[in-house]
């Protein structure tokens, strides 16, 4: 081992060039000498090998695709000087996929011997060799070299055909395998044995999937496995899908989730699904399969059929390994030589551990990790999920079978979509050793993600690469917080100064020079910068999840960490903009691609950095700073809206990106409307605090205080996603005083058309991006009203990623976790309704709470007291914000409440204020409770008259009245109206109804009713005299 780390260090310093390393070999082989060079004219060379051969033409490939000549191939060298031969020789490591260079001299010709331990073993020995070729006028300059080299994992799988499927038949359409095919020859360049095709769309599924997509994956998975390279797909343990099966009688017992069908009780519907995927797998050329459990707690195990729990009783991990024998006998019998993948649930924790997973809700109490390894054939591959080191043992202590761990790119535990390179790669070491067959899941399917693959695949093949390190975490699901500076050098491996982990820098300047060639110096300079797309873009959902990994992420440090991102962006584009003129055309492309994403994202961040130190100055009470911060952040914004579409238009000119959108100003629009809010938060807090809010000389917008129908709109576009939408249309539907139309957009003049506009829960608007400065004109300038819901209410999944009035209160947190959710309270959802004091349960499982609220603005607040229903006049408008979602079970497989009756008023009273409209006026007058001794025990006795106004006439209607106490109905009473009823009615006589006595505040609902619609009004009832 001394040798090798000595032969790795000689190449780190030793072999250097133009690019920053003359040879830069990805992986770098474990043993490496260059004693010289040789030059040799292309005609000068023979590739002694039979005519078609895999090796020889392997070699050339790679040539080819480096831009360099091929070679020629003979059976008998001739009179060559330079003579390449194949498999003999100098013998190979003995490790499968081990390989070996011999370049030696013979009198006056060169020998180069590439042998390798096995097939692979040559074909890794073939193009590590040709990677090491240079043109040199004309000429083909090659290493005097000797090399000996194998892998420490054996099924390295860093990269998939995602995006060349989605580019062939998506974007091109040209269904054509040449991208692809030249992407499997990337991946056998830098030893990359496993790969994925498509995963999720939908044109790409077994259901779905054309016999054009069957016969693209079909050439390329078997171009693929011809070069020992592996090529799996991926289904879940499900019996059928909802649309196509969840109409059939043989499905009712099924779970669903997703859209998916799922029951462990049926053998013959597994059996009809293993032979369904297995019959695309081989029509497709996969020679591998990973049969992945329902990705939910517990695999919803509580939902499962009676027969289930008469077969196996409380012995889930039994019933996964019945399905995923089903599925491995069936994949077995058609692919004999293939690779099988189970994906347990958990797949993280520690099975040595099983009572803490039960105590967490992972498992049951019938189940057996040991067991259930024993249940499954030693040739399947486990998939886990990376974790500390002592859980990993625990997985490798109890599974017979070799492991298959995945470690998420663009994910892990911080997020990191978007940024040119996550280090996670360096924790590929601690989960695995030498002596094992566990193989590697780090998928980097994407162009953005190729360094980070290459990176992985270079620690995966030397598990001694330097820069590793151990993964820290707190034990799975224990709620214990992460290590602080472990989380700082992972989201930010190279420091401010550039100088952290600098023992990773070799690797990094050797994989961009791989990647990037003559440019991999500028390349260099954007993987090692601080570039966070996701912390501007998103930013509060982002800050969010790393103070809840214990990152610090106070105002001040996000300033910190976003004004960085706003400098290295910068730096990045001035490094970019040298790449060299005689670059590759398609690295030039990249680059120019890169430019024109960070030229939308440095003066982003640099504007939220403004923003976010005028929020620091307000609360330090220096409100001319703030002030000055947040015209700088304006400013910053409005000079970006000027000067990208010039920068791209200047773009557009270079090669192959003609196709750039007009402007390039499509997210960054959008996050002004998210700037132009936090101006608003700053600057209204600012006239708050110095008691000076200025008079807008506006007067409120009337109120009409005679019967009117009320005419809302409700935004929820189908290109959007919105949850409660179908629940609110609904309800809607139900009101005789509220009519409403769906609308799409939400430009002024579609909004002015109506009284007040309803904003479900949003989490991506429509293809068209609402203005936030035209909802504020409508509501404040117009005298209109909006009802927002949950999201909409300023969480950071709120495409504004804020509040659109901060007037009336912000965000502060979310209580409670989804019914499914292992930490589900359901006296999470228990509300109290301040206006009438009644008790009642949220419909949706969590909810949102707000803060800088004044007490009379609250309408709802949860048991704690915090605010969960807030609504108030601004300036001429309405506002309301429901810290809930109206759900209904048809929403959301995975919410099953009704609305109660306590919220449904909430939410049609809402949306009456909104408009500024009483919609049908229901008035109580006389009303007494009176306390009596009847017959049978003491009761409270309430006696009123009814007065009607109508905003529109009512046929045949009916009027009712329900008292309701505790949640519960405790007194009913329903008469029939006149027939024909066209404004106003009043009763002649009073109503009267009885219920027992009681603590808790009584609510009468009086309901008028006719033509399948109704209209309802509820009344707090005074304490009960004598």
């Amino acid at each position: 081992m001394k040798r090798i780390v000595f032969f790795l260090l000689s190449v780190f310093f030793c072999l250097r060039g133009v690019s920053g390393i003359e040879y830069p070999l990805v992986p770098m082989p474990k043993e490496i000498k260059v004693t010289g060079k040789q030059l040799a004219a292309p005609k000068e060379f023979v590739i002694v090998s039979e005519p078609g051969e895999l090796p020889a033409r392997v070699f050339n490939q790679n040539l080819k695709n480096h831009g360099l000549p091929v070679l020629p191939v003979r059976k008998v060298p001739g009179t060559a000087k330079v003579i390449i031969r194949f498999g003999s020789g100098a013998p190979a490591p003995e490790h499968p996929q081990g390989y070996s260079v011999s370049v030696k001299k013979n009198g006056g010709k060169t020998e180069v011997l590439l042998s390798g331990h096995d097939k692979t073993g040559v074909l890794y020995a073939a193009v590590t060799f040709a990677q090491m070729f240079r043109n040199r006028q004309g000429k083909l300059e090659f290493p005097v070299t000797e090399i000996r080299d194998f892998p420490d994992v054996p099924g390295r799988y860093c990269t998939s055909i995602k995006y060349q499927y989605r580019q062939s038949f998506l974007v091109r359409k040209d269904r054509k395998t040449d991208a692809a095919k030249r992407h499997v020859d990337w991946a056998l360049e830098h030893k990359i044995n496993v790969i994925t095709g498509e995963l999720t769309h939908s044109s790409a599924l077994p259901e779905t999937a054309s016999p054009a997509v069957k016969k693209f994956f079909k050439e390329v998975n078997d171009y693929a496995a011809e070069r020992g390279i592996v090529s799996f797909f991926v289904t879940m343990d499900d019996v059928g899908t909802k649309q196509r099966d969840g109409r059939k009688p043989e499905f009712k017992d099924c779970i669903e989730l997703r859209g998916k069908l799922y029951d462990w009780g049926s053998d013959e519907l597994l059996q009809r699904r293993a032979d369904e995927i297995v019959r695309y797998v081989v029509d497709c050329g996969y020679r591998g399969l990973m049969v992945h459990t329902m990705d939910t707690r517990n695999s919803l195990w509580g939902e499962r059929s009676a027969a289930t729990k008469k077969r196996f009783g409380d012995d889930r991990l039994s019933a996964d390994a019945n399905i995923f024998n089903i599925f491995y006998r069936t994949f077995r019998k058609a692919v004999p030589g293939g690779f099988f993948f189970a994906v347990p649930r958990p797949y993280c924790g520690n099975p040595e551990k099983p009572e803490y997973l039960r105590k967490i809700g992972e498992v049951n109490s019938g189940d057996s990790f040991p067991r259930f390894s024993k249940m499954l054939p030693e040739d399947v591959y486990i998939c886990k999920r990376e974790s500390s080191p002592e859980e990993h043992e625990g997985w490798m202590h109890v599974f017979k079978q070799p492991l298959f761990t995945y470690l998420e790119h663009d994910w892990g535990t911080i997020r990191m979509r978007g940024t040119p390179l996550g280090t996670y790669f360096r924790y590929i070491p601690c989960h695995f050793k030498q002596d094992r067959k566990d193989w590697l899941f780090y998928e980097a399917n994407w162009p953005e993600g190729y360094p980070a693959a290459l990176a992985a695949v270079e620690f995966a093949w030397n598990l001694k690469t330097p820069g590793a390190r151990t993964l820290i975490r707190p034990p799975y699901g224990s709620g214990k917080p992460y290590d602080r500076q472990a989380m700082i050098e992972e989201y930010d491996p190279f420091g401010p100064d550039g100088k952290r982990n600098e023992e990773l820098l070799p690797l990094i300047r050797r994989v961009s020079a791989s990647l990037y060639g003559s440019a991999g110096p500028q390349f260099e300079v954007l993987l090692t910068a601080f570039i966070r797309p996701d912390l501007i873009w998103n930013h509060r959902e982002v800050c969010e999840h790393l103070e809840r990994i214990n990152l610090p992420m106070d105002p001040e440090s996000a300033a910190v960490w976003v004004g960085r991102v706003a400098a290295d962006s910068r730096k990045a584009i001035a490094a970019l903009e040298q790449v060299p003129a005689d670059a590759p055309r398609t690295v030039r492309q990249t680059a120019n691609t890169r430019i024109a994403s960070l030229l939308r994202l440095a003066p982003a961040a640099a504007a939220l950095e403004q923003g976010l130190l005028g929020e620091i100055a307000l609360r330090k009470k220096d409100y001319d700073r703030a002030e000055k911060h947040a015209d700088a952040m304006m400013e910053i914004y409005r000079k970006a809206l000027e000067e990208v579409p010039v920068q791209w238009a200047a773009l557009r000119k270079k090669p192959l990106l003609a196709s750039l959108p007009a402007d390039g100003l499509g997210s960054l629009k959008k996050f002004g409307g998210e700037l132009r809010l936090r101006e608003l938060r700053i600057k209204s807090r600012i006239r708050m605090r110095r008691k000076k809010a200025a008079a807008q000389n506006l007067r409120p917008a009337p109120e009409k205080t005679s019967a009117a129908m009320i005419n809302a709109a409700l935004y929820a576009p189908e290109d959007g996603e919105f949850y409660g939408a179908e629940s609110l249309k609904k309800l809607l539907a139900s009101c005789s005083d509220i009519r409403f139309t769906v609308i799409n957009d939400l430009k002024l003049d579609t909004l002015l058309k109506f009284d007040c506009l309803i904003f479900p829960d949003c989490k991506r608007f429509g293809k068209i991006t609402p203005d936030a400065d035209v909802l504020r004109a409508y509501c404040l300038k117009h005298g209109r009203g909006i009802y927002f819901e949950h999201d909409s209410c300023g969480h950071a999944r709120f495409p504004f990623h804020t509040g659109l009035f901060p007037e009336l209160g912000d965000f502060d947190r979310a209580v409670g976790f989804p019914m499914r959710h292992r930490s589900h309270n359901d006296a999470d959802r228990n509300m109290i309704c301040k206006r009438t004091g009644e008790k009642f349960k949220n419909a949706y499982s969590d909810h949102f709470t707000f803060k800088g609220v004044a007490p009379e603005h609250v309408l709802v607040v949860d048991k704690s007291g915090a605010p969960v229903w807030i609504a108030g006049k601004i300036d001429r408008g309405r506002v309301v914000y429901n810290g809930g979602i109206t759900f209904h079970k048809t929403d959301r497989e995975t919410e099953k409440n009704e609305i109660s009756v306590v919220e449904q008023q909430l939410i049609t009273d809402a949306i009456r204020f909104c408009a500024g409209k009483k919609g049908h006026i229901i008035t109580l007058e006389d009303l007494r409770v009176t306390s009596e001794t009847q017959t049978d025990a003491e009761r409270e006795v309430v006696r009123f008259k009814v007065k009607l106004e109508l905003a529109a006439p009512l046929k045949n209607g009916r009027i009712s009245f329900r008292i309701r106490r505790n949640g519960k109905e405790e007194a009913a009473l329903s008469r029939k109206l006149p027939a024909d009823l066209t404004d106003k009615w009043e009763s002649e006589e009073p109503y009267r109804l009885a219920v027992f006595p009681g603590r808790e505040p009584a609510v009468l609902y009086v309901t008028v009713s006719g033509s399948g619609k109704e209209t309802t009004r509820s009344f707090r009832l005074p304490a009960a005299k004598n």
